[in-house]
C-alpha cells in the first residue's frame, strides 16, 4: 500500500505541475506550490519505505516527520495564493486594508481551536490514557494531526470564498488529516496501520492532482458572493466553536467536582451566548448587504430600461458598464467595454470634459484619499464620434458612483440632443444671415463691427467698405423682381470671391453690401479692396433670363483710425452716398468734409421745407 501511495503522490505531483500551464501569473504560481507539496509527499513515503514501513519507529520526532510537514506548508500556501488570485479578479479598495484580513484570520484562529479541542476531546485523549505514555512524548506524536487540524481551520475563510478554485486541494488536506488522526495509534503503540488509514493518503493525492483540471468557470466571484462566503465562514467557525463548548461542558460535567459543575456551566453558557450574538451579527450583516445589492442591480435595471446612455468608467476613463441605448450611436453594448472614454469625444471637447472630471470627483480625480464623503456632478455639452464617424451633440452628467465591493468610479449619462443643437444653429444662421445670398446680414455686421471695433488695437488696422448696385432699380423693372433676384446672388458670389477669406461679406440692404475688413495693412490696402469690388461688379455682365446686364457700383471707404470706430458704419455709408451721388462708378473714401457736406444739404432742405410752410 506504501507503494500505492508513492506512485499517487509522484502522478500528483507530475499533474499539477503539468496543468500549471494552462495558467498564468499567480495562478500558475500556486499550483507549481501544490505540485512541491505533492513531491515532499511523496518522498516522505520513500524515506518511510527505506526505514521500514513504519511512520516513526522511535518515541519523538525523526527525519521522517519533516517531509510530511513541509507537504503540509506547501500546500497551505499554493491555497492561500490560489484564493489572492481570486479576489484580484474582482478586487475592491476595502479588502487589502487589515479591517478585511483581520476578520478572516481571526475566523481561522477560532476554527484550528475548536478543532483541536473536538479532536482531543474525541479522539486523542482515550488513545493517550491507552498509551501510558508521558503527555510530551504523546504530544509529539500528534503533531501531524495537530497540524492538520490548524491549517484546516485556517485555511476554511479560504474555502468559503473561493472554492471553486480551492475545493479540491482542501479535501486533499482533509483526506490527509484523517489518515494522521487514524495513524496516532501506531505511532504510539506500534502496529499496522488499517485499510481506511492506508487508502486516505492515496485519495488525498488523487483529489490535489485533479485540481488543476477541473472546470474553470465562476473564476473571479462577486464581492458580494465573496462577502457572503466570509459570513458563511464565520458562521462555520461559530458552530465549530459551539461544538468544542458543548463537548468541553459535557467533559466537565462528566469529571469535575460538585463545587466546579456551576463555574463548567455559567462559562460555557458565556460562549453559547456569544455565539448566538454572533450569529445574529452575520444576519444583520447579510441583510443590508442585500439591500445594497439590490439597489446596484435597480441602477442597472433603470439604466437598461432608459433611451439615455448610462456608462460606468473606472477613473482612468475605462468603460466597464454601457447600457443597451448605446446601439443608437451604432455600437453593440458589449463592444465599448474595456475602451476609453475619451476616445469617443471630440478632441476640442476633452479639455471641458477633463474639467467636469475634477468637478465631479475632485481629490479621486488625481488619486486623493479621504473623499469618502464628496459628492459633487459635472453637467457638460459634448460631441461624441457615432459608430458611423459623425459627431452627435449631447448632453451629459457625470457623478462619482461605487458599486457594492468596486472602486471608486465615474458614472456618465448621455442624452442625444442633436436635433435641438441642429435647430438653434438653423435659427441662429437664419437670424444673422441674408436667406437671398447667404451672406451675414446687417445685425450679423454691426455686431462683428462692436466686437472687433471693441479693441483700439486692432480698430486701428480696421476698414469698412459699402457697395451700391448702380441702377439696380431698372433691373427690377425691365425683367422683374426674380431676375433681379439672381443679378444679387450673382453679384454676393463675385463679391466674396475677391475678398479674402477671413473678412466679412454682408448684405446690407436692398442692392447694398457691406464689407468689414480686419487686420488690414494701411488704408491702401483697403482701398485695393474697395477698388476690386467694384470691377467684380462691372467687368463683366450679369447673365439672367438669356439676357446680359452691364451693372456697375458705387462704392465707399471708411478707416477706423481716421474717426471714432463707432462711426466707421456710418462714414462708409456717407462715403457711399457721394460716389452715387458723383454719378456712381467709382470709389470715394470718407473725408471729415463729406458728413459736413450731407449736414449742411439736410440744413437747407430743412430751411426749404419751414419756408414753404
Amino acid at each position: 500500500m506504501t507503494v500505492l501511495g508513492m506512485l499517487a503522490w509522484c502522478a500528483a505531483a507530475v499533474s499539477l505541475w503539468l496543468g500549471a500551464r494552462r495558467y498564468e501569473g499567480a495562478v500558475a504560481r500556486a499550483y507549481r506550490w501544490l505540485a512541491a507539496g505533492a513531491a515532499l509527499y511523496c518522498s516522505g513515503l520513500v524515506v518511510q519505505g527505506i526505514l521500514g514501513g513504519t511512520l516513526n519507529p522511535a518515541p519523538g520526532l525523526s527525519f521522517t516527520d519533516l517531509p510530511p510537514l513541509l507537504a503540509l506548508a506547501a500546500i497551505a500556501v499554493g491555497i492561500a495564493m490560489l484564493t489572492m488570485a481570486e479576489r484580484e479578479v474582482t478586487s475592491s479598495p476595502q479588502e487589502g486594508s487589515a479591517g478585511s484580513v483581520l476578520p478572516g484570520l481571526a475566523d481561522g484562529y477560532v476554527m484550528a481551536v475548536a478543532l483541536l479541542v473536538i479532536g482531543w476531546s474525541t479522539l486523542f485523549s482515550a488513545e493517550f490514557h491507552r498509551s501510558g505514555e508521558r503527555p510530551g512524548t504523546f504530544l509529539l506524536a500528534l503533531v501531524h494531526p495537530l497540524a492538520d487540524l490548524a491549517v484546516l481551520g485556517a485555511l476554511l475563510p479560504m474555502v468559503t470564498t473561493a472554492w471553486r478554485r480551492v475545493a479540491l486541494p482542501y479535501l486533499s488536506l482533509l483526506a490527509v488529516a484523517v489518515g494522521d488522526a487514524l495513524a496516532v495509534g501506531q505511532r504510539v503503540l506500534g502496529g499496522h496501520l488499517g485499510v481506511v488509514g492506508q487508502l486516505m493518503p492515496v485519495v488525498a493525492a488523487l483529489l490535489l492532482g485533479a485540481a488543476p483540471w477541473r472546470m474553470t468557470e465562476g473564476f473571479g466571484t462577486s464581492w458580494t458572493r465573496r462577502t457572503a462566503s466570509s459570513a458563511a465562514a464565520t458562521v462555520i467557525a461559530v458552530l465549530a466553536a459551539c461544538v468544542a463548548t458543548l463537548v468541553v461542558i459535557g467533559n466537565g460535567l462528566a469529571g469535575a467536582p460538585a463545587a466546579g459543575i456551576a463555574l463548567v456551566i455559567a462559562g460555557g453558557a458565556g460562549v453559547l451566548v456569544l455565539a448566538a450574538r454572533v450569529f445574529m451579527l452575520v444576519r444583520e450583516n447579510l441583510s443590508v448587504l442585500g439591500i445594497w445589492r439590490e439597489s446596484s442591480r435597480s441602477l442597472r435595471d433603470l439604466a437598461n430600461r432608459t433611451s439615455d446612455v448610462v456608462l460606468v468608467c473606472d477613473l482612468d476613463g475605462v468603460v466597464r458598464y454601457a447600457s443597451p441605448a448605446v446601439e443608437d450611436y451604432g455600437y453593440p453594448p458589449g463592444t465599448l467595454t474595456g475602451r476609453r472614454l475619451l476616445d469617443f469625444v471630440h478632441p476640442e471637447d476633452r479639455p471641458a470634459v477633463l474639467a467636469s472630471v475634477r468637478l465631479a470627483l475632485g481629490g479621486y480625480a488625481e488619486g486623493a484619499e479621504g473623499f469618502d464623503g464628496l459628492e459633487g456632478s459635472g453637467r457638460f455639452p459634448v460631441r461624441v464620434r457615432a459608430a458611423d464617424g459623425t459627431w452627435r451633440h449631447v448632453e451629459s452628467t457625470l457623478l462619482r458612483y461605487q458599486a457594492p465591493g468596486e472602486h471608486v468610479q465615474m458614472l456618465v449619462t448621455a442624452r442625444d440632443v442633436s436635433d435641438q443643437v441642429a435647430l438653434r444653429q438653423q435659427v441662429n444662421h437664419l437670424t444673422f444671415h441674408d436667406g437671398l445670398t447667404g451672406l451675414p446680414n446687417r445685425a450679423y455686421v454691426e455686431e462683428r463691427a462692436r466686437d472687433v471695433l471693441r479693441d483700439a488695437a486692432v480698430a486701428a488696422r480696421t476698414g469698412v467698405i459699402f457697395l451700391d448696385l448702380d441702377r439696380f432699380t431698372a433691373v427690377n423693372d425691365s425683367v422683374g423682381h426674380g431676375a433681379g433676384d439672381l443679378v444679387l446672388a450673382q453679384a454676393a458670389r463675385r463679391l466674396r470671391a475677391v475678398v479674402p477669406v477671413h473678412d466679412t461679406v454682408a448684405r446690407w440692404g436692398s442692392d447694398e453690401f457691406a464689407v468689414l475688413v480686419e487686420n488690414a495693412g494701411g488704408a491702401q490696402e483697403v482701398a485695393e479692396i474697395a477698388e476690386r469690388l467694384a470691377g467684380a461688379v462691372g467687368g463683366e455682365p450679369f447673365r439672367v433670363a438669356g439676357q446680359q446686364i452691364a451693372l456697375t457700383a458705387s462704392v465707399g471707404v471708411a478707416l477706423a483710425d481716421v474717426d471714432p470706430p463707432g462711426l466707421v458704419l456710418r462714414n462708409a455709408d456717407v462715403a457711399m452716398s457721394r460716389a452715387k451721388d458723383a454719378g456712381g462708378d467709382r470709389v470715394e473714401v470718407y473725408a471729415a468734409h463729406m458728413h459736413a457736406d450731407v449736414v449742411r444739404r439736410l440744413e437747407i432742405v430743412s430751411d426749404l421745407k419751414q419756408a414753404i410752410g
